[in-house]
């Protein structure tokens, strides 16, 4: 129950209209699946620029007429994250590691995607820190460094 609650309440928050002249907050997720405003104002900050260069970007190329903002119920962001779930999701239902990088608007256009963009980030490690998952059930352990700056398991 504990997972399944922070899994929605990470969902809300992400995907949260927030608006509380509307009423409650907590009745507002899976409201926005993408980011309203970046997608709004493609490029017209550096706020909304989500795209990683070196190595990042030679294992995952951003596309020039690509923006890589938040999108789907727990806002998938950045080449690296669409690149990465590209390798996963992409390679199976797809047929290409490069699917997401070419077009993220399938992560909020297709429902399957956008829920399976958001297990896939709950589940995953993103180095150096743990998978929601992880931490939620107890499984994670903290290390030596961890322990020494205050993360207690």
């Amino acid at each position: 129950m504990r997972e399944l609650s922070t899994l929605f309440a990470h969902w809300t928050i992400s995907s949260g209209k927030n608006d509380i002249a509307q009423g409650d907050p907590t009745t507002q997720g899976l409201y926005l699946l993408r980011e309203a405003y970046c997608e709004a104002n493609p490029g017209a900050t550096p706020y909304c620029e989500y795209k990683h260069g070196g190595w990042t970007n030679d294992s995952w190329p951003s596309s020039e007429t690509e923006q890589y903002y938040g999108r789907g119920p727990s806002q998938l962001q950045w080449n690296q994250q669409y690149g990465q779930f590209s390798n996963v999701m992409g390679t199976s239902t797809f047929n290409s590691k490069l699917t997401f990088l070419e077009n993220p608007n399938l992560v909020h256009l297709d429902g399957y995607v956008a829920f399976a963009s958001a297990l896939w980030l709950h589940m995953t490690p993103k180095k150096p820190r743990p998978s929601v998952h992880d931490v939620v059930t107890g499984f994670y352990l903290p290390n030596d460094t961890d322990t020494q700056v205050g993360i207690i398991g």
